[in-house]
């Protein structure tokens, strides 16, 4: 076998409470092609995973010096 193969067969997908997922791609939406619904606890949970947006403090500073310069 291959090293990818080896390395595939080892990933095992656990939620936050260590419960095994099969798949990471199933979820529910409204329809095939619909809005996905917020129901669905293991998108919610890859969702909190994500970093929030922030704004970078020498971005503010910057614009508020072109103003008083």
């Amino acid at each position: 076998m291959r090293e990818a193969d080896i390395m595939d067969e080892e990933k095992v997908l656990t939620t936050n409470q260590g419960v095994l997922v099969s798949d990471i791609r199933i979820g529910e939406a409204a329809g095939e092609h619909g809005l996905v619904l917020l129901r669905d606890v293991r998108f919610i949970e890859k969702l909190a995973h994500f970093d929030r947006a922030c704004t970078c403090q020498w971005v503010v500073h910057a614009r508020g010096q072109e103003l008083m310069a």
